[in-house]
């Protein structure tokens, strides 16, 4: 660089050693220019100064001199270096380095937009900027006045959008070197653009419906839109017929109203606009939307062909009596009705309308001229609006029969029965029949004897009684025909009626005395003397003879008596004075009258058995033992456990001894010794096989006398029933064994346990519970159905854990099965969730209480009923699912009733929605009114056209949107299950469940509940009739929807085979139940044989209504 201090400098030496070296430095400015020696510059090294004459080239010229010796050589030679040039380095400017280059920037008109550059001067140069502008990005920028900084600010506008760029200047001071002192750099062009504001498409929310009109009929059309950028919407009504578009003038509302004018088929949409603000931003300001198409179909009206809701149905009544014929109907499009029946005198006869016979209901007198085949010709009419349809439609009813109850003079009825008789000459017997009209006729009679093959009526016996006399030995047979008339009314029934009693055989034999037949005989009695001891004997003449009785007295080794004197009454009274024993026996004769007769024996005797009179002293009588506590009658053994049977009995004196024995009937007068049982209490077999088993105990009280004679008597226990059923056996014990006698009030501290399964691990010894009865019905009866709330979860037979389960008592149900088929249709089905539960024998405080259903209660519970039950966090607008039961007892705490159906919902799960007083809370009132109005706007998609008053049954077909909040399935498989057990729980209604799923707004039908009142009906499917189905079956999705679940599903319906099952399970506790409740009130009223016949009942019930449920589906 100028001013910078530089040297030169070269080497050499001497190549002769001795010389001496000298140094000149020359210059010059060019490279061809002569040299120039430079003063002082005589040195080896040559230091001088950058300067403008200090550039150019260099050498040095070494000159090495020796001493001249004279003799003439040269004593001088020099060396040339190599020519060096010094030059200088040009300072130039640097170009700015650029660290963060202007960005593009687009903005709305009006806002304010900075360009910005950031650079640095790597050589301490001074910057500086000038911004430039150009419209297009391929033109040449034009510096922009002023923007000489880094940073360039403006206003966004028509006129500063474009492209910009700045150039970046580096100035250094110029040394005057040469070098460039300035040096420039363009940044990258950045663009300026505004956000053009252009109008959204108009979102449509509803689309115009195509509909149906009839001429003169309105409908409005409409649309609903909305503009995202708070636009203005404006519309305009197209009308399209054929290929011709037309604008509709001043159709320029979101609704159109059309107005049928004729027939045929018009199509119509609107266009919608958005239109914003225009702010010159170039941006469009208008968009429009086009609707759907529709078509608004216009057709003629014409009368509806009426709707026959019931038709007549046929009579049959007696001769002048009246008859009633009905049709229900209804016009389908508001029309007018009227009537006209038509009667044929036969089937194939032709028809003549009736006269005045012009209504609904016809009512006439059964006659000749009035019986025949009637119906009825019900017409619509409705009025003319000049399109040509047709105004008037008729429909013809089913043809019914009247027909006439021929009336019959009706069998006479006898009510008594004619006896055989057997009498003497002259004797004389009576005849008498009793017999009465069950229609009112007149009664006649004629008797008939019958001799050998003979039979004759008796002349004049016509009365209701005849005497027989006899005049001479023999046998003859007699009987009457009654006969019942009644007044001939010319219907052509039979007026008379005739009954014949049966014949009694008359026989007339000789006179003789019959034996006397005894009736009591004289009974063995034993005394302590002194006593007075009665013997009596009971006889009767059959032949009306008279009695004499005659007493006597016979030791024990005599064959035959001694009359005793006096003695002739049929009472003997003894005065014990002897010791000993003696037998006494009495003869009673029968004497009847001697008639003349000329044979016959008049006298005939038969003698009693002999009652043995054994008369002691005192001290050789000892008392039998008395029971004081006969062991329990009714016991249950669980399987293979040995169980406990005590007994105690006392005696005044002596020492009492017991000994079991095993009964094969059931009674004492048959039993076998059991081995080692000699104590007062029993230790049964382990019992393996299903049976009923009898026990019972003798005691016997023994005294040993002074002189060592042995005096005994006994006593005999109850017979004792030790069963095994096969079933677990559960106990339940409270405190102090208090009596459960609430259905509200749990009785808390009491325990529960379960043994005797044949699965080891379903026994558990005591856990803590409280237990309540529960039930409406059910709990009214003698066996009581019970609630039970353990204090912790837990498993039972194999049921998933949790602490709530029910005792069923299954009362009202003499097969015990009905719950547990509806059931096992339910788990057929595949329903989401169903009941789980067992049968077992239930032992409550120690006393047996029969063959119960142990289950679990419906609670929600993901093993159960497997809703969201909500949590306290929630606030007052969340929602949660609910478990809801339709029940007319409406005593839940949290319940309302809805709108159209007026039907008792009741909340069972209502935790986060009431306090401790049972009142609802904020958040609980708010999520009440909220699931009220789900329900109600259910049964207004399933009666869309219910007016008030209006019974449902008769509403028109739900609109199909119902089925996005119910789920159909469920509700088909509740249907199958109640139809096929005939629930008639359902029309009450009582104990139906179901469930709301708040998050996907659903309803579900289920879990099935309470059969005990099931399956008395084999014929028809009315719980289609019932609570919602009146509606549904209305739907054909939802009809479709059940045919295809029950090809589905009804070839693995077994219900024999499931009864079958059952009947063997629960056999024998069934029979135990029996001995403690007898036969339990049945709903049928209807007494039957045995558990078999209620069980068979009870299949062919299910069997035939499947069949019935089979064959309705499939004619769906």
């Amino acid at each position: 660089d100028f001013g910078t201090e530089f040297t030169l400098s070269t080497v050499a030496y001497p190549a002769d050693g001795g010389g001496g070296l000298s140094y000149q430095w020359y210059f010059s400015a060019s490279e061809n220019e002569n040299a120039v020696a430079i003063s002082d510059a005589t040195r080896s090294e040559y230091t001088a100064t950058i300067g403008t004459d200090s550039i150019g080239y260099y050498y040095c010229v070494v000159t090495n001199t020796i001493v001249d010796n004279g003799d003439g050589g040269t004593k001088s030679a020099s060396t040339k270096t190599e020519k060096v040039s010094i030059s200088n380095t040009q300072v130039s400017a640097k170009i700015p380095v650029i660290l963060q280059q202007p960005q593009n920037e687009k903005l709305d008109f009006g806002k304010d937009f900075v360009f910005s550059v950031t650079a640095y001067s790597a050589d301490d140069g001074t910057l500086s900027y000038q911004w430039y502008y150009k419209k297009d990005k391929e033109d040449e920028g034009s510096k922009v006045d002023g923007a000489t900084n880094a940073s360039h600010t403006g206003t966004v506008s028509a006129n500063s959008i474009g492209y910009y760029y700045c150039v970046i200047t580096n100035s250094i001071p110029d040394n005057g070197d040469g070098g460039a002192k300035i040096a420039t750099l363009q940044t990258n062009t950045v663009s300026l653009s505004n956000d053009k504001i252009e109008a959204n498409e108009p979102v449509i929310l509803t689309q115009p419906q195509g509909t149906a009109l009839h001429v003169s009929e309105k409908a409005t059309l409409s649309v609903s839109a909305y503009s995202a950028d708070r636009g203005t919407l404006s519309y305009q009504w197209h009308r399209i017929i054929g290929e011709t578009d037309t604008v509709i003038e001043d159709a320029t509302e979101s609704e159109y109203v059309v107005e049928a004018d004729k027939v045929g088929e018009v199509q119509y949409y609107c266009v919608v606009t958005n239109t914003i603000s225009d702010n010159g931003d170039g941006g469009t300001k208008s968009v429009s939307l086009n609707s759907n198409v529709i078509t608004v179909t216009v057709t003629r009206i014409d009368a509806q062909k009426p709707i026959i809701v019931r038709q007549p149905e046929k009579v049959t009544a007696t001769f002048g009596s009246a008859f009633f014929l009905s049709t229900v109907a209804y016009p389908a499009d508001n029309g007018s009705l009227s009537y006209q029946w038509y009667r044929k005198a036969t089937e194939a006869g032709e028809a003549v309308a009736v006269n005045g016979a012009n209504d609904a209901d016809f009512i006439g007198t059964v006659g000749k001229n009035t019986v025949g085949y009637y119906y009825c010709v019900v017409t619509n009419t409705i009025s003319d609006n000049g399109d040509g349809g047709t105004k008037v439609v008729a429909v013809q009813t089913d043809t019914v029969t009247l027909s006439n109850n021929l009336v019959n003079a009706e069998v006479p009825v006898i009510f008594t029965k004619l006896e055989d008789v057997k009498f003497h000459v002259p004797e004389k017997k009576s005849f008498i029949v009793a017999a009465y009209s069950t229609d009112g006729g007149t009664l006649s009679y004629q008797w008939h004897k019958v001799t050998g093959d003979t039979d004759e009526a008796i002349e004049n016996a016509i009365d209701a009684s005849y005497e027989v006399k006899a005049t001479e030995v023999g046998t003859a047979k007699y009987y009457c025909v009654v006969s019942n008339t009644i007044t001939d009314n010319g219907d052509g029934g039979s007026k008379s009626a005739v009954a014949k009693t049966n014949s009694a055989t008359v026989t007339v034999v000789y006179a003789n005395a019959e034996l006397p037949v005894i009736t009591t005989q004289p009974a063995d009695v034993s005394a302590v003397i002194p006593a007075v001891k009665v013997f009596q004997v009971g006889a009767y003449s059959e032949d009306d003879g008279t009695l004499t009785y005659q007493w006597y007295s016979i030791a024990e080794d005599e064959s035959e008596g001694t009359a005793i004197v006096d003695e002739i009454n049929s009472k003997l009274i003894v005065n014990v004075r002897e010791l000993g024993k003696t037998g006494y026996y009495c003869v009673v004769t029968n004497t009847i009258s001697d008639n003349g007769d000329g044979s016959g024996t008049k006298r005939a005797s038969v003698r009693t058995q002999t009652a043995w009179l054994d008369a002691v002293y005192l001290k050789d009588v000892i008392s039998a033992p008395v029971f004081t506590e006969q062991p329990p009658k009714l016991n249950v053994a669980p399987y293979n456990q040995s169980i406990k049977i005590s007994c105690t009995a006392q005696a005044a004196e002596g020492s009492v001894s017991y000994r079991w024995y095993q009964s094969t009937d059931g009674t004492t007068a048959t039993g076998i010794a059991v081995s080692n049982a000699t104590t007062a209490t029993l230790s049964t077999p382990k019992y393996t096989e299903k049976g009923i088993y009898y026990y019972y105990c003798v005691a016997t009280n023994v005294l040993t006398e002074s002189d060592e004679s042995i005096k005994s008597a006994c006593a005999i226990s109850d017979v004792v029933s030790v069963a095994y059923t096969g079933l677990p056996t559960v106990y339940v014990n409270t405190p102090d064994s208090v009596e459960i006698t609430s259905k509200e009030v749990w009785t808390e501290n009491a325990t529960i346990s379960l043994t005797g399964a044949k699965d080891a691990s379903w026994n558990f010894d005591e856990v803590a519970t409280s237990i309540r009865g529960r039930g409406n019905s059910t709990w009214e009866q003698p066996k009581k159905p019970y609630a039970l709330k353990l204090g912790k979860k837990q498993k039972i037979m194999g049921m998933p854990k949790h602490k709530r389960w029910v005792l069923i008592a299954n009362y009202l149900d003499n097969s015990f099965m009905r719950n547990e088929m509806a059931f096992y249709l339910s788990e057929t089905f595949e329903m989401d969730y169903t009941v789980r539960g067992k049968f077992v024998d239930f032992v409550l405080n120690g006393e047996y209480k029969g063959l119960y259903w142990l289950g679990e209660a419906i609670k929600p519970d993901e093993n159960r009923v497997n809703i969201n039950d909500g949590s306290e966090t929630m606030t007052d607008d969340e929602d949660k699912d609910y478990l809801i039961e339709m029940d007319k007892y409406y005593d839940e705490a949290v319940k309302f009733k809805s709108s159209i159906r007026n039907m008792p919902y009741m909340i069972k799960n209502d935790d986060y929605m009431i306090d401790d007083n049972n009142e609802l809370t904020t958040g609980g009132q708010a999520r009440l009114e909220r699931l009220q109005a789900k329900i109600n706007n259910l049964e207004k998609l399933l009666y869309p056209d219910f007016t008030t008053g209006m019974d449902t049954s008769n509403c028109a077909a739900p609109n199909e949107s119902y089925a996005e909040i119910i789920d159909i399935d469920s509700w088909a498989k509740f249907w199958f299950v109640n139809e096929i057990m005939d629930n008639g729980e359902l029309s009450h209604p009582k104990s139906c469940y179901f469930t709301f799923d708040s998050t996907n707004n659903i309803f579900k039908a289920g879990p099935v509940w309470d059969f005990d009142m099931a399956a008395l009906k084999q014929n028809g499917c009315w719980i289609k009739t019932t609570i919602y189905y009146n509606a549904l079956f209305k739907s054909p999705s939802f009809k479709e929807r059940i045919k295809t679940l029950w090809t589905e599903y009804y070839n693995a319906i077994n219900i024999e085979s499931r009864i079958e099952s059952m009947r063997t399970e629960i056999y024998i506790s069934q029979q135990c139940d029996t001995m403690i409740w007898g036969k339990h009130k049945d709903p049928s009223g209807i007494v039957r044989e045995n558990f078999d016949a209620y069980v068979d009942f009870l299949k062919e019930t299910l069997l035939k209504k499947l069949d019935v449920v089979n064959t309705t589906i499939n004619g769906m």
